[in-house]
């Protein structure tokens, strides 16, 4: 006797979100992905995933809003209906895709909802803005990196703290600072963030 069995649905199932981005995006995108030793959808999801998050990001943003946006439960951010629909500039464009928990789909759609626009088209803006402030990306970055440091490196990078706030009494110094620093000199030398902060060890 044959039976027909439903298909499971998994739980952590993710969804596809091809984000259109500008050349220039796209390739600065492709250079931290090089700098940073991981693939180039990872950095994307990540950025996107810790830049709708970003108080930072959503009040660069807020301006565009049409319609009223729900951040957290004790914020919101009013629209206004006679803004025009948030639409991806026209011109040579690459697609970036990422895959993202349902979740996380929903926020974007959420965002998307208030800016009167494509699920893609949002999940865009928020890569795009992060990717052009250095203060919300290289925080980003730098608590991802530490996270794959390794124990030695990690109590090397406490210790430059250390040396360098006693060098520096006005200032604090802190291991993510540290690691945002080595991006920024990553990207402009273009080398991995594994060797410039083998160079910073040196120190």
């Amino acid at each position: 006797m044959n039976e027909e069995r439903g298909r499971k649905v998994r739980s952590d199932k993710k969804r596809t979100i091809a984000a259109p981005l500008e050349e220039n995006i796209y390739e600065l995108v492709a250079q931290i992905s090089y700098i940073c030793d991981r693939p180039l959808k990872d950095i994307g999801e990540l950025l996107c995933r810790e830049g709708i998050k970003s108080t930072k990001l959503i009040d660069t943003i807020k301006g565009k809003f049409r319609r009223d946006f729900f951040y957290e439960e004790n914020r919101l951010y009013l629209g206004d209906l006679h803004r025009t629909p948030y639409k991806v500039k026209p011109g040579i464009q690459k697609r970036l895709y990422m895959k993202f928990y349902d979740f996380e789909h929903e926020r974007f759609s959420q965002l998307s909802y208030a800016l009167d626009g494509s699920v893609q088209a949002a999940t865009a803006l928020v890569l795009t803005t992060a990717m052009m402030r250095k203060d919300i990306m290289y925080p980003i970055l730098a608590r991802f990196i530490q996270r794959d440091l390794d124990p030695k490196r990690t109590d090397q990078l406490r210790y430059l703290c250390r040396f360098l706030d006693s060098q520096n009494p006005e200032e604090y110094i802190t291991v993510p600072a540290i690691i945002s620093y080595a991006i920024g000199q990553s990207l402009q030398n273009n080398q991995k963030i594994k060797r410039t902060l083998s160079g910073l060890f040196k120190i």
